[in-house]
């Protein structure tokens, strides 16, 4: 567990003021906090003789090697490396669940199903001849969906001349992505055994199209006609085309003497039968990072081919399949992805380690399917070791005794900073190979051993055994005699 040694020495620290004040040294001593903020950061002429190291900007001044100051400001942390882990979707291994989905030629896309909806009668059509019961208006005696008999009904009881009423009808509920044929029916009946005729009729861009003449039982039947293509045009059904059909029936009574034997219909329907994309459509992965040194997950990307104005692809994360965010933070959240590729900034989550996890719900009218190419989870991770040299301090004081040095970290299980000193009377820069380093360890405060000189300097190196840790120094102070 991560732990902070600051309050653990500060009964040691306390203790070292009364040696030092017994020892008639002429420092002056400041309890801090990490504060992230500054003394004056000149670096002659310092009163007291104190420095302090904890901002951005102190650290940034050093020398730097595989460390970071600026993912968390004030803090240096090992750097981390970028990866990703990729999923180009070309089979379905990195899937744990899916439906309504399949997965083909490295793309995830909605399945289509046959459907067939009935359309029944809405409103008066462009022909309207035929006698209701019990009265006006037509269309409403035969668009019940289970058959009524004799209840209500249209006929033709004046002549043997057909007669006919066409009806607009019902937009589909799905809008038909691929029409395989329309189907016009009929529940008609004959009056008596002279079995009058009926027929069906379709009307498309302006135009009447009749089915086959059925004799008509006594017993109410239905009777249909099926048009594979539109009739008009002689090509395959438009979603248009359906929006805009009128259906019918044609009816011609007998007369046997002063005897009129009628032909009487109860129902009118249509049955489009089509392809279409079901919806929604939901995709789960296995967990993407298994078996990776994840110090920070920091984004997830996405190619989507095609994402159809009627349609829409959109995704949510989680770290333990169970609970599921948004990229801000929302529990039950969605991001919605656009077409083309998308990276979405998971950084508010603040999330580390090894488990990962997307959900993809793809929607539909029924008319288009979105279509996703390939998915990644992209991290970082830890290098193993790094160190952060400080500035040069320059005391102005030749042989100035380095009382102490202070630190304050956070160290994660597997991690530790080691820090090493050095100090001349002769100027030095902050890379220089010399004067030589010597080594303090990783206990703090030091304040035996350490050497004197006008000018100081510190290093801290940064180690960790699981690139998914890293250690984190907050401050440094470094406390001499002037």
């Amino acid at each position: 567990m991560a732990k902070r040694r600051w309050l653990v020495a500060m009964v040691s620290l306390l203790s070292s003021l009364v040696v030092f004040t017994s020892a008639g040294i002429g420092s002056t001593w400041a309890l801090f906090t990490d504060v992230e903020s500054s003394s004056d950061t000149t670096l002659t002429a310092w009163t007291p003789a104190l420095w302090a190291q904890t901002t951005q900007e102190d650290f940034e001044h050093g020398v730097p090697y595989r460390v970071d100051t600026s993912v968390s400001p004030g803090d240096v942390c090992l750097a981390t490396l970028p990866d990703s882990v990729t999923d180009t979707l070309d089979n379905e291994d990195l899937i744990a669940a899916g439906a309504n989905l399949i997965v083909s030629g490295g793309q995830v896309m909605l399945i289509q199903s046959s459907r067939t909806e009935q359309l029944r009668p809405d409103g008066v059509g462009a022909s309207t001849h035929l006698t209701p019961s019990p009265g006006p208006p037509n269309y409403s005696r035969v668009n019940e969906a289970v058959s009524d008999g004799d209840t209500s009904w249209v006929q033709n009881s004046t002549t043997e001349t057909y007669l006919r009423d066409t009806y607009t009808l019902q937009d589909p509920v799905v809008t038909p992505s691929t029409v395989q044929s329309v189907t016009v029916c009929i529940n008609a009946a004959s009056r008596d055994k002279s079995q009058p005729n009926g027929r069906t009729v379709l009307r498309t861009n302006g135009s009447d199209y009749v089915g086959a003449t059925c004799k008509l039982d006594e017993v109410y039947t239905v009777y249909s006609t099926t048009y594979a293509t539109n009739p008009s045009t002689g090509t395959a059904w438009t979603a248009d085309d359906i929006h805009h059909l009128e259906a019918g029936v044609d009816l011609q009574s007998r007369s046997t003497g002063q005897t009129w034997r009628y032909a009487r219909c109860t129902q009118v329907w249509v049955e489009v039968t089509y392809s279409a994309y079901d919806s929604p459509g939901t995709l789960v992965s296995v967990n993407l990072l298994t078996g990776c040194d994840v110090a920070r997950i920091d984004s997830f990307s996405c190619s989507a081919s095609e994402i159809p104005v009627s349609a829409g692809l959109k995704v949510q994360f989680s770290q333990d399949n169970a609970d599921w965010y948004s990229s801000t933070g929302d529990l039950n959240g969605w991001d919605t992805l656009s077409q083309g590729t998308d990276e979405i900034d998971l950084s508010a989550l603040g999330w580390s380690g090894p488990d990962f996890y997307y959900r993809a719900e793809f929607s539909t009218d029924g008319s288009a399917t979105p279509v996703l190419d390939e998915v990644a989870a992209n991290y970082s991770y830890c290098y193993l070791s790094g160190t952060l040299a400080c500035r040069v301090l320059d005391t102005g004081i030749a042989d100035s005794a380095w009382d102490a040095l202070c630190w304050n970290e956070t160290l994660a299980a597997g991690t530790d900073i080691a820090f090493e000193v050095r100090a001349s009377n002769a100027s030095f820069g902050e890379g220089d190979a010399m004067p030589a380093w010597m080594a303090v360890g990783g206990a703090w405060p030091v304040m035996t051993g350490l050497p004197a000189g006008r000018f100081k300097q510190w290093r801290a190196a940064l180690t960790t055994v699981e690139a998914s840790q890293t250690p984190v120094l907050h401050e440094v102070r470094v406390h001499y005699t002037p």
